[in-house]
């Protein structure tokens, strides 16, 4: 799997990875993309991501959200760390608050950690705001999880949970960006 000191793309298609690859600047001769797609499907039969030292790329498919993605070892883009720990934060559910808020802890340290590293920056109110958001949000979700909802019931809460966790996680995040370039 992909850590916090890589660059993540994902999409749904592998030509559309191979799209988003060419918008960021990642551009392959035939001979790797070749290999690069067979990784790919390699790595959605088997559920095992496959590395590729070659290009310095990890090739998985992310079931849970059904995209193929690509991470790029070590290279640093502080809007896709954001964007990948907000992903991971509202995405990934063990079903154990809990556990939950554990691992959220553990991804925001080490997604903050790396933007401290590189910029030189404190987001210690940052880290705890975007804790204890996400513990609420979690136990809140664990209450809603095994009701069963009509299509209308379900846009509403879904709109309800946008407004009270999702876009306040996404603010947070947004305002990393701007301390970055205050910094």
């Amino acid at each position: 799997m992909y850590c916090e000191r890589d660059y993540v793309v994902k999409a749904s298609d592998v030509g559309g990875l191979l799209a988003e690859c060419d918008c960021v600047g990642l551009v392959f001769s035939a001979e790797k993309e070749a290999a690069l797609r067979a990784a790919l499907e390699d790595a959605r039969r088997q559920r095992e991501p496959r590395s590729l030292p070659f290009l310095n790329l990890l090739a998985g498919w992310d079931e849970k959200r059904e995209k193929y993605y690509l991470a790029v070892r070590d290279m640093y883009d502080p809007r896709n760390l954001l964007e990948v720990l907000y992903d991971r934060l509202v995405v990934e559910k063990t079903g154990n608050p809990e556990k939950e808020n554990e691992k959220a802890g553990s991804l925001i340290g080490a997604y903050l950690g790396v933007i401290e590293e590189k910029e030189h920056i404190s987001l210690a109110e940052t880290r705890e705001k975007l804790t204890r958001l996400t513990a609420d949000m979690h136990r809140t979700l664990a209450v809603y999880e095994d009701e069963e909802y009509s299509p209308e019931e379900l846009e509403r809460l879904y709109d309800t949970l946008t407004k009270a966790y999702f876009d306040p996680v996404r603010e947070l995040l947004e305002g990393v960006i701007v301390a970055i370039a205050g910094n």
